[in-house]
């Protein structure tokens, strides 16, 4: 028998499911380069870890910078006592510290995530703002405003990425 976790899994299954997730962030990252029109300049930063961003971008337009991290989710989370549908946002010190990481850099921070469909073809995108998120975790009504139509090339104005 293997070693379990407190919460009854198996180590190696809790592993095999965070790598399975990281795939599919990767695969989502890939999808949301292709929509950037070529007004931005794209870095990928060297990086690798929570704190660091996915990309750093530039409005070669307006020589404004942002940074983004991409997270694919295949649905809502439906907390245990059923109220409303959540929408995971990371761990609370990866959202610290990319809030942390804005702060210094003086530079907006945008999440984007893909929900449903295939990190290749989401159902739905959403690019939030990190300012907005509380700790790891905004209700799935508070995400509404920042929808946008998953295969729409992004654009960017006033501090707001669309």
């Amino acid at each position: 028998m293997g070693f379990r976790s407190v919460f009854g899994h198996k180590l190696d299954e809790l592993i095999e499911a965070e790598q399975q997730h990281e795939v599919l962030c990767k695969e989502f990252e890939e999808y949301i380069l292709e929509i950037f029109p070529d007004a931005f300049a794209i870095e990928r930063p060297d990086a690798d870890g929570d704190i660091v961003p996915d990309f750093l971008v530039t409005d070669t337009s307006s020589g404004k910078r942002f940074a983004v991290v991409c997270v694919f989710q295949p649905k809502f989370k439906t907390p245990e006592d059923g109220s409303c549908d959540i929408l995971e946002c990371g761990t609370f010190e990866q959202v610290r510290a990319y809030k942390q990481f804005a702060h210094f850099e003086r530079m907006p921070f945008f999440l984007i995530v893909g929900v449903g469909g295939l990190p290749d073809h989401p159902e739905r995108v959403f690019s939030i703002p990190v300012e907005e998120i509380g700790c790891s975790e905004l209700p799935k009504e508070a995400c509404l405003m920042y929808e946008r139509h998953p295969s729409e090339i992004f654009t960017y104005r006033e501090d707001h990425l669309a």
